[in-house]
């Protein structure tokens, strides 16, 4: 692997990963989990995360960086394997 994995936005150089951005890209990962608004209703199974309704692309979760295992989620992009999604130009 080495250093084929970019710096994903709002991850500081050891710093802690961003739970709400992808670890790849650095794109929002839509996670329930991490969006305050969600949170409750996904901890209590009344809104489940897109996660849980796809399959994930298991090469891109070999990608993600140590540190940010079980940390942070993959967008839906980088789930699906389609290629490392480019953040939303504001």
């Amino acid at each position: 692997m080495g250093g084929d994995v970019p710096q994903a936005a709002g991850d500081s150089a050891g710093g802690a990963p961003d739970p709400a951005r992808c670890p790849l890209c650095g794109a929002s990962n839509r996670c329930a989990m991490a969006d305050p608004a969600t949170r409750d209703a996904a901890r209590a199974g009344t809104l489940p995360c897109w996660c849980v309704s796809v399959r994930v692309d298991a090469a891109q979760l070999a990608r993600v960086p140590l540190d940010a295992r079980r940390r942070a989620c993959l967008c839906p992009a980088c789930a699906a394997g389609l290629g490392v999604a480019q953040p939303p130009a504001d």
